[in-house]
């Protein structure tokens, strides 16, 4: 039961983030939008696909999720750009729904 508290908390934190990071952006937040869209970045992208692949430990999920979102930044920013297309605000939303829908699921799957 614990441990399911902990998962459910974990997606609504990273989903909180990921607002966190749209109003910095639709607000234009100027002193803090750096630092929120930097950390929604690196968290958000990673810690959605964590949601299917839980391994039990917070800093192993911690390390894992920082390297899964910078990989699938990476991997989608290389796409863009071998399509001769790069708008880096499509990857932005691209990623930003696809975690919201990754951790909606989730939250939906566990009630």
């Amino acid at each position: 039961m614990k441990r399911l508290h902990s998962e459910v908390l974990s997606d609504v934190v990273l989903l909180g983030l990921l607002g966190a990071a749209a109003l910095a952006v639709l607000a234009d937040l100027q002193p803090v939008r750096p630092f929120v869209l930097l950390v929604a970045a690196c968290l958000v992208p990673g810690g959605a696909i964590l949601t299917r692949l839980r391994t039990g430990e917070a800093i192993t999920d911690l390390a894992l999720a920082i390297g899964l979102s910078l990989g699938v930044e990476v991997a989608g920013s290389l796409v863009l750009v071998w399509a001769h297309w790069w708008h880096p605000a499509v990857l932005a939303v691209t990623l930003a729904v696809g975690s919201m829908v990754l951790l909606s699921t989730d939250l939906r799957l566990r009630r």
